[in-house]
């Protein structure tokens, strides 16, 4: 088996504060967000 590349996930508990830092303070960009249900994570690309 063979891998050419890996995705990490991050488990993260506070959305806001989590967006703050990876969006506002190392410049990274959102390209989706997605939710299956109201009760279970966020997804975000």
């Amino acid at each position: 088996m063979r891998f050419t590349r890996t995705t990490p996930i991050l488990r993260i508990f506070d959305e806001a504060k989590a967006k703050e830092f990876y969006v506002a303070f190392l410049g990274f960009t959102v390209d989706w967000e997605h939710r299956f249900e109201d009760d279970l994570p966020l997804y975000l690309q």
